[in-house]
């Protein structure tokens, strides 16, 4: 999925360590997947049309945010009622099928360390407002939480490894199946190592991301190299490998292997 800017109003107010923040997004864009019979979408058949929001007084999303800054550590609260940008399938009024964004709330809070050479990241967020498919009329909450650490001890060396899991409460097991594919627990961990050469002229990149802690769910890797020309251009060359996993979107993934190149010019 590809996500896109929005037009948004926003207003920061600093109040010592603290910066509260306000946000009204007023543009409603969701984010953007695979056309049908491209590569990266598996799926025998095309996605149903999607409802868009108009743009209304009443679709306005809204946010808050309070981080605060500190002495080897920030925390931030964050609060938001948006619309969710995973649709549900719901049948529209000719008897077909639609994809609807549900209204969603969010709750979260998120607290970073610093010790030393190694920075410990926690986030937890609460949504409540979700539906599917199978449950028409129904809403249903989900917990995600993340736990990383980020270590960079070693010289011109980054390594970070982050691991999340989504909860959705009271699950019932008719959302497993078409075409929600939701899980009770959904797990994903990220291994991101970064290391720079030739006095910064070379960076290198290794990012694995894998769904279920063996990646049964599906994995990726990436590996990229990034180098300085001149002061204006920059060359960037990688490879992306896809395994196969249980997960819908990556059961045919393992065919889509990639080499790729980007010359970048910066002005």
């Amino acid at each position: 999925d590809l996500r896109l800017p929005v037009t948004m109003t926003r207003l920061d107010y600093s109040m010592d360590r603290w910066v509260l923040t306000g946000i009204a997004v007023h543009e409603v864009r969701f984010d953007k997947w695979p056309t049908y019979g491209s590569d990266y979408y598996t799926s025998a058949a095309p996605l149903p049309e999607e409802e868009i929001p108009d743009l209304a007084l009443e679709n306005q999303e809204l946010a808050l945010a309070l981080s605060g800054t500190f002495s080897g550590w920030e925390a931030s609260l964050y609060a938001a009622h948006v619309f969710d940008d995973s649709a549900h399938v719901e049948l529209d009024s000719d008897g077909g099928d639609k994809r609807v964004h549900a209204r969603i709330t969010m709750l979260g809070t998120a607290i970073n360390l610093a010790r030393g050479n190694w920075l410990y990241k926690t986030e937890a967020a609460f949504f409540t407002g979700l539906e599917f498919a199978a449950l028409p009329g129904e809403e249903k909450s989900r917990l995600d939480a993340l736990a990383g650490v980020e270590y960079a001890g070693v010289t011109d060396t980054t390594i970070s490894l982050e691991a999340a899991n989504r909860h959705i409460f009271r699950f019932e097991d008719s959302m497993s199946a078409s075409p929600d594919y939701a899980e009770e627990d959904d797990f994903q961990w990220a291994l991101r190592i970064s290391r720079d050469f030739f006095h910064e002229r070379l960076e290198g990149l290794l990012l694995i991301q894998a769904y279920d802690p063996l990646g049964q769910g599906g994995a990726l890797e990436r590996l990229e190299f990034t180098v300085d020309l001149t002061d204006a251009w920059e060359a960037t060359a990688g490879v992306v490998f896809y395994q196969s996993g249980d997960k819908p979107a990556f059961e045919d993934l393992n065919e889509c292997n990639r080499l790729f190149f980007r010359l970048h010019y910066i002005f």
